[in-house]
């Protein structure tokens, strides 16, 4: 027998990763996009909100942070 309380626990971890992978997926589209036109990566991920790549960077769940590596332009959430 499934315990309730811990499938919804998985569950409820299961939607915030689900989140996580969209949020990123187009913050990563928008650096891919500034990359194709600009010929680099943006310095920052701020970079792609100012020049119109993004309206505003999507905000992650609790306890997560944005990593962007400027040299490949890899974005990725992690936890802080």
């Amino acid at each position: 027998q499934v315990n309730s309380t811990d499938y919804l626990g998985a569950m409820s971890k299961s939607v915030k990763v689900a989140e996580n992978v969209t949020d990123v997926s187009s913050v990563q589209q928008a650096v891919n996009m500034f990359q194709a036109s600009e010929e680099r990566y943006p310095a920052n991920l701020n970079e792609v909100v100012t020049e119109g790549y993004l309206p505003v960077l999507p905000e992650l769940p609790a306890g997560y942070v944005y990593s962007y590596d400027s040299q490949t332009g890899k974005v990725r959430a992690v936890r802080q």
